[in-house]
């Protein structure tokens, strides 16, 4: 019976959860979660632990589309460090690979890694490649992963051909237990062979990197014109800000224009109602004393008779209202007085 710690290595993007997956499973609190598309790891970092008697140890890799690392890089980069860290005759237990069931699309540099990797496994060692999917829990629904998840083995899919070759396809769970188990269950296939490992070492699948697949090539492509595509959405978005900014700018100036015009109109209101008020004031007085001065001859009239009044050039037979009127005028319009 082998006693000696079982090695599976675990790679994919960045972002899919490597990192979550070995602090679950391990309890390592040294492990770093990213949470965001930047990656955490940046090298190979061994993970221990035990499971029913046995050491398993997870082989945390840097993410596959790091701009700064290669798929054959980091490929490669595996190999040796078992060679170096357990010598040259031991072999990986297995890989597991992991993937974002919540992805739109894969990466073009994601789908080359999976290449290489289908070109390390051997024949006989598809049946100890995991293809894990991660995030579920992050789904609006298990319906919408489930499709993915059936696209992805389907004949075209990107998974389809690791599929037929015996690479096998599982959920990753959010219990430690249950993942122990997906884990658990790889060491029981045995060792994996690598196929062509010593051309690998020493070229770093230089070959592999240049000989790209059709399906790489439209991968690049469509690569390419995602990042065009979302250049030009940002432009447009920007085009779109401004615009609006714009036109929030031109409301905002027609506002002050209408307070302005809406204040000295108010200002006029007040003037004219002051002058009105004025105006009314100084006639109403004027009216008093007229009315006073016609009672007072009405009285002379009365004590002195004709005479004394036709002295006066009272009127004798002219209303109130009548004598008001001539003496004043009619009352004043504070519009018509400058």
């Amino acid at each position: 019976m082998d006693d000696r710690p079982h090695l599976i290595a675990v790679m994919g993007g960045s972002g899919v959860g490597k990192s979550s997956l070995i602090r679950l499973v391990t309890g390592d609190e040294r492990m770093v979660v990213g949470h965001d598309l930047s990656p955490s790891t940046t090298d190979i970092s061994p993970y221990e632990f035990q499971y029913q008697g046995r050491t398993i140890i997870l082989i945390d890799t840097p993410g596959i589309n790091q701009p700064f690392v290669s798929e054959a890089e980091v490929l490669t980069r595996l190999l040796r460090w078992v060679r170096e860290i357990y010598g040259p005759e031991r072999k990986l237990s297995g890989i597991i690979y992991l993937h974002d069931i919540n992805a739109v699309r894969m990466q073009g540099s994601v789908l080359r890694g999976l290449n290489g990797l289908a070109e390390l496994c051997g024949d006989e060692s598809f049946d100890k490649l995991v293809l894990g999917t991660t995030f579920w829990d992050r789904l609006a629904a298990e319906e919408i992963g489930r499709d993915k998840e059936l696209e992805l083995q389907r004949p075209g899919g990107f998974w389809h051909h690791l599929v037929q070759r015996g690479a096998r396809v599982k959920r990753v769970p959010g219990t430690r237990e249950e993942a122990r188990e997906i884990l658990f269950d790889m060491r029981r296939q045995g060792a994996m062979l690598i196929a062509q490992e010593g051309r690998l070492l020493l070229e770093g699948v230089a070959a592999q990197a240049n000989a790209e697949p059709e399906e790489l090539k439209i991968a690049h492509a469509r690569e390419l014109q995602e990042r065009e595509d979302r250049s030009r959405s940002q432009v447009e978005q920007m085009e779109n800000q401004i615009r609006v900014n714009q036109a929030r700018l031109a409301d905002l100036e027609a506002e002050r224009r209408q307070r302005d015009k809406d204040h000295r109109l108010n200002i006029a209101i007040e003037d004219w109602e002051g002058r009105k008020t004025l105006l009314g004031l100084e006639w109403e007085l004027n009216r008093k004393k007229s009315i006073a001065v016609f009672e007072a001859r009405l009285q002379m009239m009365a004590l002195h008779g004709r005479e004394l009044v036709g002295q006066t050039s009272a009127p004798l037979f002219v209303s109130k209202e009548k004598w008001v009127e001539q003496r004043l005028g009619p009352r004043p319009n504070p519009c018509t007085v400058q």
